[in-house]
Protein backbone atom coordinates (compact mmCIF):
# COMPACT_ATOMS: atom_id res chain seq x y z
CA UNK A 1 0.00 0.00 0.00
CA UNK A 2 1.44 3.40 -0.96
CA UNK A 3 1.34 6.44 1.29
CA UNK A 4 0.15 9.13 -1.12
CA UNK A 5 -2.98 8.81 -3.23
CA UNK A 6 -2.33 8.93 -6.98
CA UNK A 7 -4.40 11.46 -8.93
CA UNK A 8 -4.78 10.59 -12.61
CA UNK A 9 -6.69 13.77 -13.44
CA UNK A 10 -8.18 16.69 -11.51
CA UNK A 11 -10.70 17.82 -14.12
CA UNK A 12 -12.56 15.71 -16.66
CA UNK A 13 -11.15 17.88 -19.42
CA UNK A 14 -7.75 16.37 -18.59
CA UNK A 15 -8.70 12.79 -19.45
CA UNK A 16 -9.48 11.49 -22.95
CA UNK A 17 -10.38 7.95 -21.85
CA UNK A 18 -7.71 6.26 -23.99
CA UNK A 19 -7.16 3.52 -21.33
CA UNK A 20 -3.33 3.60 -21.38
CA UNK A 21 -3.22 3.94 -17.59
CA UNK A 22 -5.64 1.03 -17.17
CA UNK A 23 -3.62 -1.11 -19.56
CA UNK A 24 -0.19 -0.44 -18.04
CA UNK A 25 -1.11 -1.11 -14.39
CA UNK A 26 0.84 -4.21 -13.28
CA UNK A 27 -1.64 -5.17 -10.52
CA UNK A 28 -4.95 -4.40 -12.26
CA UNK A 29 -5.75 -1.66 -9.77
CA UNK A 30 -7.44 0.53 -12.40
CA UNK A 31 -10.80 0.04 -14.05
CA UNK A 32 -12.58 2.13 -16.67
CA UNK A 33 -16.02 3.31 -15.56
CA UNK A 34 -18.59 5.49 -17.32
CA UNK A 35 -19.83 8.72 -15.78
CA UNK A 36 -23.32 10.21 -15.95
CA UNK A 37 -22.65 11.39 -19.53
CA UNK A 38 -21.57 7.93 -20.67
CA UNK A 39 -17.87 8.72 -21.06
CA UNK A 40 -15.31 6.32 -19.59
CA UNK A 41 -12.73 7.41 -17.01
CA UNK A 42 -10.10 5.47 -15.03
CA UNK A 43 -10.74 4.74 -11.35
CA UNK A 44 -8.01 3.47 -8.99
CA UNK A 45 -8.68 0.81 -6.37
CA UNK A 46 -6.47 2.12 -3.57
CA UNK A 47 -6.46 -1.26 -1.83
CA UNK A 48 -4.67 -2.80 -4.84
CA UNK A 49 -2.44 0.12 -5.88
CA UNK A 50 1.30 -0.37 -5.19
CA UNK A 51 2.25 3.24 -5.96
CA UNK A 52 4.47 2.48 -8.96
CA UNK A 53 3.17 5.58 -10.83
CA UNK A 54 3.26 3.79 -14.18
CA UNK A 55 -0.28 5.05 -14.80
CA UNK A 56 0.81 8.66 -14.38
CA UNK A 57 3.94 8.26 -16.50
CA UNK A 58 2.09 6.62 -19.41
CA UNK A 59 -0.51 9.40 -19.75
CA UNK A 60 0.09 11.05 -23.13
CA UNK A 61 -2.75 13.56 -22.89
CA UNK A 62 -0.90 15.74 -20.37
CA UNK A 63 2.44 15.62 -22.18
CA UNK A 64 3.80 17.89 -24.88
CA UNK A 65 4.31 15.09 -27.39
CA UNK A 66 3.55 16.98 -30.58
CA UNK A 67 6.22 16.74 -33.28
CA UNK A 68 8.19 19.88 -34.13
CA UNK A 69 8.38 19.23 -37.87
CA UNK A 70 5.67 20.07 -40.40
CA UNK A 71 4.36 17.05 -42.31
CA UNK A 72 4.15 16.39 -46.00
CA UNK A 73 0.57 16.71 -47.19
CA UNK A 74 -1.14 14.75 -49.96
CA UNK A 75 -4.50 14.51 -51.62
CA UNK A 76 -5.10 10.79 -52.08
CA UNK A 77 -7.68 8.15 -52.84
CA UNK A 78 -7.87 4.45 -53.55
CA UNK A 79 -7.98 3.49 -57.23
CA UNK A 80 -10.67 0.81 -56.94
CA UNK A 81 -14.01 2.62 -57.29
CA UNK A 82 -15.99 -0.04 -55.42
CA UNK A 83 -13.62 0.30 -52.47
CA UNK A 84 -13.86 4.08 -52.74
CA UNK A 85 -17.66 3.99 -52.58
CA UNK A 86 -17.50 1.72 -49.52
CA UNK A 87 -15.30 4.22 -47.66
CA UNK A 88 -16.16 7.44 -45.85
CA UNK A 89 -13.65 9.58 -47.71
CA UNK A 90 -10.90 8.50 -50.11
CA UNK A 91 -10.40 4.92 -48.95
CA UNK A 92 -7.00 5.39 -47.30
CA UNK A 93 -7.97 3.21 -44.32
CA UNK A 94 -8.61 0.37 -46.77
CA UNK A 95 -5.43 0.92 -48.78
CA UNK A 96 -3.14 1.14 -45.75
CA UNK A 97 -4.73 -1.79 -43.95
CA UNK A 98 -4.70 -3.90 -47.13
CA UNK A 99 -0.92 -3.74 -47.27
CA UNK A 100 -0.54 -4.76 -43.62
CA UNK A 101 -3.03 -7.64 -43.85
CA UNK A 102 -1.62 -8.94 -47.13
CA UNK A 103 1.76 -9.18 -45.42
CA UNK A 104 0.43 -11.14 -42.44
CA UNK A 105 0.09 -8.19 -40.10
CA UNK A 106 -2.75 -6.95 -37.93
CA UNK A 107 -4.94 -3.86 -37.82
CA UNK A 108 -6.57 -2.10 -34.89
CA UNK A 109 -9.80 -0.42 -35.99
CA UNK A 110 -13.22 0.62 -34.74
CA UNK A 111 -16.01 -1.93 -35.32
CA UNK A 112 -19.68 -1.37 -34.51
CA UNK A 113 -21.22 -3.88 -32.09
CA UNK A 114 -24.85 -4.38 -33.15
CA UNK A 115 -25.78 -6.26 -29.98
CA UNK A 116 -24.47 -3.64 -27.55
CA UNK A 117 -24.94 -0.62 -29.86
CA UNK A 118 -21.46 0.73 -29.31
CA UNK A 119 -18.22 1.00 -31.25
CA UNK A 120 -15.26 -1.05 -30.04
CA UNK A 121 -11.59 -1.07 -30.98
CA UNK A 122 -10.84 -4.55 -32.34
CA UNK A 123 -7.74 -6.46 -33.38
CA UNK A 124 -8.22 -7.43 -37.03
CA UNK A 125 -6.30 -10.03 -39.04
CA UNK A 126 -8.77 -10.66 -41.89
CA UNK A 127 -10.32 -8.39 -44.51
CA UNK A 128 -13.88 -9.49 -43.70
CA UNK A 129 -13.67 -7.90 -40.24
CA UNK A 130 -11.55 -5.03 -41.59
CA UNK A 131 -14.37 -4.12 -43.96
CA UNK A 132 -16.67 -3.76 -40.93
CA UNK A 133 -14.24 -1.22 -39.51
CA UNK A 134 -14.58 1.06 -42.53
CA UNK A 135 -16.55 4.26 -42.24
CA UNK A 136 -16.94 7.03 -39.69
CA UNK A 137 -18.59 6.28 -36.35
CA UNK A 138 -20.16 9.25 -34.59
CA UNK A 139 -19.60 8.07 -31.02
CA UNK A 140 -16.50 7.47 -28.89
CA UNK A 141 -15.17 3.97 -29.47
CA UNK A 142 -14.48 1.86 -26.40
CA UNK A 143 -10.89 0.56 -26.13
CA UNK A 144 -11.58 -2.29 -23.71
CA UNK A 145 -8.44 -4.47 -23.50
CA UNK A 146 -7.20 -3.59 -26.99
CA UNK A 147 -3.86 -2.18 -25.77
CA UNK A 148 -3.07 -5.42 -23.92
CA UNK A 149 -4.30 -7.57 -26.81
CA UNK A 150 -2.14 -5.60 -29.24
CA UNK A 151 0.92 -5.99 -27.04
CA UNK A 152 0.39 -9.75 -26.86
CA UNK A 153 -0.03 -9.98 -30.65
CA UNK A 154 3.20 -8.05 -31.24
CA UNK A 155 5.10 -10.25 -28.79
CA UNK A 156 3.68 -13.45 -30.29
CA UNK A 157 4.31 -12.38 -33.90
CA UNK A 158 7.92 -11.27 -33.83
CA UNK A 159 8.29 -10.90 -37.61
CA UNK A 160 4.99 -9.10 -38.29
CA UNK A 161 3.77 -5.51 -38.13
CA UNK A 162 0.69 -3.89 -36.66
CA UNK A 163 -1.11 -0.72 -37.67
CA UNK A 164 -3.17 1.20 -35.11
CA UNK A 165 -5.96 3.46 -36.37
CA UNK A 166 -7.70 5.81 -33.94
CA UNK A 167 -8.41 9.34 -32.84
CA UNK A 168 -5.39 11.47 -32.03
CA UNK A 169 -5.76 10.87 -28.30
CA UNK A 170 -6.16 7.10 -28.71
CA UNK A 171 -3.13 6.83 -30.96
CA UNK A 172 -1.02 8.98 -28.62
CA UNK A 173 -2.09 6.87 -25.65
CA UNK A 174 -1.33 3.60 -27.41
CA UNK A 175 2.02 4.89 -28.67
CA UNK A 176 3.04 5.96 -25.17
CA UNK A 177 1.94 2.59 -23.78
CA UNK A 178 3.68 0.47 -26.41
CA UNK A 179 6.87 2.55 -26.18
CA UNK A 180 7.08 1.77 -22.47
CA UNK A 181 7.04 -1.89 -23.52
CA UNK A 182 9.83 -1.32 -26.07
CA UNK A 183 7.65 -2.62 -28.93
CA UNK A 184 6.91 0.45 -31.06
CA UNK A 185 9.36 -0.34 -33.88
CA UNK A 186 6.92 -2.73 -35.61
CA UNK A 187 3.85 -0.51 -35.15
CA UNK A 188 2.47 2.13 -37.49
CA UNK A 189 0.48 4.85 -35.74
CA UNK A 190 -2.31 6.37 -37.87
CA UNK A 191 -4.58 9.01 -36.39
CA UNK A 192 -7.69 10.60 -37.81
CA UNK A 193 -8.73 14.23 -38.17
CA UNK A 194 -11.34 14.50 -35.44
CA UNK A 195 -14.18 16.92 -34.74
CA UNK A 196 -14.64 15.43 -31.27
CA UNK A 197 -16.23 12.25 -29.89
CA UNK A 198 -19.90 12.19 -28.83
CA UNK A 199 -21.22 10.28 -25.85
CA UNK A 200 -21.74 6.53 -26.37
CA UNK A 201 -24.67 6.79 -23.96
CA UNK A 202 -26.50 9.37 -26.08
CA UNK A 203 -26.03 7.22 -29.18
CA UNK A 204 -27.24 4.03 -27.49
CA UNK A 205 -30.34 5.73 -26.10
CA UNK A 206 -31.00 7.27 -29.49
CA UNK A 207 -30.66 4.14 -31.63
CA UNK A 208 -32.49 1.84 -29.21
CA UNK A 209 -35.29 4.39 -29.11
CA UNK A 210 -35.45 4.31 -32.89
CA UNK A 211 -35.38 0.52 -33.05
CA UNK A 212 -37.62 -0.24 -30.05
CA UNK A 213 -38.08 -4.03 -30.27
CA UNK A 214 -36.78 -4.32 -33.84
CA UNK A 215 -33.29 -5.30 -34.99
CA UNK A 216 -30.71 -2.84 -36.28
CA UNK A 217 -29.04 -4.50 -39.28
CA UNK A 218 -26.70 -1.74 -40.47
CA UNK A 219 -25.49 1.74 -39.48
CA UNK A 220 -23.61 4.28 -41.60
CA UNK A 221 -22.98 7.97 -41.13
CA UNK A 222 -21.50 8.67 -44.56
CA UNK A 223 -23.33 6.86 -47.32
CA UNK A 224 -22.31 8.34 -50.69
CA UNK A 225 -25.47 7.86 -52.73
CA UNK A 226 -25.75 11.64 -53.04
CA UNK A 227 -22.01 12.15 -53.46
CA UNK A 228 -19.10 12.49 -51.06
CA UNK A 229 -19.93 16.13 -50.33
CA UNK A 230 -23.45 15.35 -49.13
CA UNK A 231 -23.17 12.19 -46.99
CA UNK A 232 -26.36 10.44 -45.92
CA UNK A 233 -26.63 8.88 -42.44
CA UNK A 234 -29.05 6.03 -41.94
CA UNK A 235 -29.69 2.76 -40.14
CA UNK A 236 -31.44 -0.32 -41.43
CA UNK A 237 -33.98 -1.40 -38.84
CA UNK A 238 -35.58 -4.71 -39.78
CA UNK A 239 -34.13 -3.93 -43.24
CA UNK A 240 -36.02 -0.63 -43.49
CA UNK A 241 -33.90 2.51 -43.90
CA UNK A 242 -34.29 5.07 -41.12
CA UNK A 243 -32.54 8.45 -41.46
CA UNK A 244 -30.19 9.52 -38.65
CA UNK A 245 -29.89 13.21 -39.53
CA UNK A 246 -31.27 14.42 -36.20
CA UNK A 247 -28.48 12.54 -34.39
CA UNK A 248 -25.89 13.96 -36.83
CA UNK A 249 -27.20 17.43 -35.99
CA UNK A 250 -26.64 16.72 -32.28
CA UNK A 251 -23.09 15.62 -33.08
CA UNK A 252 -22.35 18.87 -34.88
CA UNK A 253 -24.12 20.94 -32.22
CA UNK A 254 -21.07 20.13 -30.00
CA UNK A 255 -23.33 19.64 -26.98
CA UNK A 256 -22.62 15.93 -26.51
CA UNK A 257 -18.84 15.86 -27.04
CA UNK A 258 -16.37 14.61 -24.43
CA UNK A 259 -15.03 17.52 -22.30
CA UNK A 260 -11.41 16.75 -23.26
CA UNK A 261 -12.23 17.29 -26.94
CA UNK A 262 -12.49 21.02 -26.34
CA UNK A 263 -8.85 21.28 -25.21
CA UNK A 264 -7.52 18.55 -27.52
CA UNK A 265 -3.74 18.90 -28.06
CA UNK A 266 -3.96 16.86 -31.28
CA UNK A 267 -6.00 19.42 -33.22
CA UNK A 268 -2.92 20.49 -35.18
CA UNK A 269 -0.99 19.53 -38.31
CA UNK A 270 2.05 18.72 -36.14
CA UNK A 271 1.41 15.31 -34.62
CA UNK A 272 3.44 12.53 -33.12
CA UNK A 273 1.84 9.83 -35.27
CA UNK A 274 3.25 8.40 -38.50
CA UNK A 275 0.28 9.44 -40.67
CA UNK A 276 -2.90 11.48 -40.22
CA UNK A 277 -5.90 10.82 -42.49
CA UNK A 278 -9.26 12.47 -43.02
CA UNK A 279 -11.56 14.06 -45.58
CA UNK A 280 -9.99 16.67 -47.84
CA UNK A 281 -12.64 19.34 -47.47
CA UNK A 282 -12.16 22.23 -49.85
CA UNK A 283 -10.31 20.13 -52.42
CA UNK A 284 -12.52 21.51 -55.21
CA UNK A 285 -10.72 24.84 -54.78
CA UNK A 286 -7.29 23.57 -53.74
CA UNK A 287 -6.89 20.81 -56.37
CA UNK A 288 -9.80 20.92 -58.81
CA UNK A 289 -8.09 18.55 -61.26
CA UNK A 290 -7.65 15.90 -58.58
CA UNK A 291 -11.16 16.16 -57.11
CA UNK A 292 -13.40 13.09 -57.35
CA UNK A 293 -17.10 13.32 -56.49
CA UNK A 294 -16.92 9.86 -54.86
CA UNK A 295 -14.38 10.75 -52.19
CA UNK A 296 -11.07 12.43 -51.41
CA UNK A 297 -8.65 11.91 -48.54
CA UNK A 298 -6.21 14.30 -46.97
CA UNK A 299 -3.04 12.52 -45.81
CA UNK A 300 -0.42 14.13 -43.58
CA UNK A 301 2.81 12.15 -43.35
CA UNK A 302 4.90 12.92 -40.26
CA UNK A 303 7.73 10.36 -40.24
CA UNK A 304 10.04 8.38 -42.50
CA UNK A 305 8.14 5.28 -41.39
CA UNK A 306 4.93 6.93 -42.59
CA UNK A 307 6.49 7.78 -45.96
CA UNK A 308 7.58 4.16 -46.37
CA UNK A 309 4.08 2.91 -45.59
CA UNK A 310 2.57 5.30 -48.15
CA UNK A 311 5.03 4.15 -50.80
CA UNK A 312 4.12 0.52 -50.11
CA UNK A 313 0.53 1.40 -51.03
CA UNK A 314 1.30 3.24 -54.27
CA UNK A 315 -0.04 0.44 -56.47
CA UNK A 316 -3.48 0.82 -54.85
CA UNK A 317 -3.74 4.61 -54.56
CA UNK A 318 -3.22 7.83 -56.44
CA UNK A 319 -1.80 10.81 -54.59
CA UNK A 320 -0.60 14.32 -55.18
CA UNK A 321 1.47 16.46 -52.83
CA UNK A 322 -0.13 19.73 -51.76
CA UNK A 323 1.15 22.65 -49.66
CA UNK A 324 -0.08 22.55 -46.05
CA UNK A 325 -1.62 25.99 -46.52
CA UNK A 326 -3.94 24.57 -49.19
CA UNK A 327 -5.42 21.83 -47.03
CA UNK A 328 -5.98 23.36 -43.60
CA UNK A 329 -9.33 22.76 -41.93
CA UNK A 330 -10.75 23.73 -38.53
CA UNK A 331 -9.65 20.70 -36.51
CA UNK A 332 -6.12 20.89 -37.89
CA UNK A 333 -5.86 24.37 -36.41
CA UNK A 334 -7.75 24.27 -33.11
CA UNK A 335 -10.03 22.01 -31.06
CA UNK A 336 -13.78 22.22 -31.47
CA UNK A 337 -15.02 24.97 -29.19
CA UNK A 338 -17.37 24.05 -26.38
CA UNK A 339 -21.01 24.81 -27.06
CA UNK A 340 -22.62 27.52 -24.94
CA UNK A 341 -25.61 25.18 -24.71
CA UNK A 342 -23.67 22.15 -23.42
CA UNK A 343 -24.75 22.37 -19.77
CA UNK A 344 -28.31 23.03 -20.81
CA UNK A 345 -28.27 20.05 -23.17
CA UNK A 346 -27.20 17.63 -20.41
CA UNK A 347 -29.67 19.12 -17.95
CA UNK A 348 -32.46 18.62 -20.49
CA UNK A 349 -31.27 15.07 -21.14
CA UNK A 350 -31.19 14.17 -17.43
CA UNK A 351 -34.59 15.71 -16.75
CA UNK A 352 -36.49 14.92 -19.95
CA UNK A 353 -34.73 12.06 -21.73
CA UNK A 354 -33.42 11.34 -25.21
CA UNK A 355 -36.56 12.15 -27.19
CA UNK A 356 -36.68 15.65 -25.77
CA UNK A 357 -33.06 16.51 -26.64
CA UNK A 358 -33.39 14.93 -30.10
CA UNK A 359 -36.37 17.16 -30.82
CA UNK A 360 -34.77 20.28 -29.33
CA UNK A 361 -31.15 19.89 -30.49
CA UNK A 362 -31.50 17.60 -33.51
CA UNK A 363 -33.72 19.76 -35.69
CA UNK A 364 -32.43 20.76 -39.16
CA UNK A 365 -30.47 23.96 -39.44
CA UNK A 366 -30.71 26.52 -42.19
CA UNK A 367 -27.26 25.82 -43.66
CA UNK A 368 -25.81 22.40 -44.35
CA UNK A 369 -23.39 21.11 -41.71
CA UNK A 370 -20.78 20.16 -44.26
CA UNK A 371 -21.08 23.58 -45.86
CA UNK A 372 -20.30 25.18 -42.51
CA UNK A 373 -17.20 23.04 -42.09
CA UNK A 374 -15.89 23.95 -45.54
CA UNK A 375 -16.79 27.61 -45.08
CA UNK A 376 -14.91 27.80 -41.78
CA UNK A 377 -11.93 26.06 -43.35
CA UNK A 378 -11.84 28.59 -46.14
CA UNK A 379 -11.95 31.44 -43.63
CA UNK A 380 -8.97 29.94 -41.84
CA UNK A 381 -7.08 29.64 -45.12
CA UNK A 382 -7.59 33.31 -45.88
CA UNK A 383 -5.98 34.27 -42.56
CA UNK A 384 -2.89 32.11 -43.04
Amino acid sequence: MHQKEIVLFENKEDCCGCSACYSVCPVSAIRMASDEEGFYYPLIDESKCIGCHKCVKVCAFKKNNIADMFPKAYAARIKDNAELMSSSSGGMFTALSDWILENGGAVIGAVYNYKKHCTELRLITEKVLRDKARGSKYMQSLPGDIFKQSRKWIVDNTDKKLIFFGMGCQVAGFKQYIETEGLSERVYFIDIICHGVPSPKIWKDYITGKAKTKSVNYVTFKDKRNGWNTPFAFARIDNVEVALQDYVNIFYSKCALRPSCHICPYATVQRNSDITIGDFWGIESALPDFYNANGNSLVLVHTDKGISLMENCDLKIIRQEVPIKECLQPNLVEPTQVSAARDKFWRHYRNNGIQYVVKKYGSPRQNGLLGKIVSKAMNILRKV
